[in-house]
């Protein structure tokens, strides 16, 4: 309902073919990877995201040079007025 409700009756069949490979498979990169990024950058989960664990976050985190980390309580997957807030705390300390 709510892809239809934005992008137009039957759109969620689009989105699904999108989607699924981004969610059924591994990224390509691996924690060890996240190591070479030399930016400050912000690790975001809430504590139940269904796509992202609060363990995977601290484990990307903690694998990051210059990461923080926020995790969000009661949270799932979604973007919450909490993780606008987070981000752009963030964002006005990193730029």
């Amino acid at each position: 309902a709510d892809q239809d409700g934005a992008q137009g009756e039957g759109y969620w069949r689009e989105y699904l073919l999108a989607a699924f490979h981004r969610t059924t498979r591994s990224p390509g990169y691996t924690f060890e990877d996240l190591g070479e990024i030399a930016a400050p950058t912000l690790v975001l989960v809430g504590d139940r995201d269904q796509f992202c664990t609060a363990k995977e976050a601290v484990a990307a985190y903690r694998s990051l040079k210059r990461g923080q980390l926020a995790v969000l309580p009661d949270t799932g997957h979604v973007i919450t007025r909490a993780a606008i807030d987070s981000t752009i705390n963030f964002l006005e300390r990193h730029l």
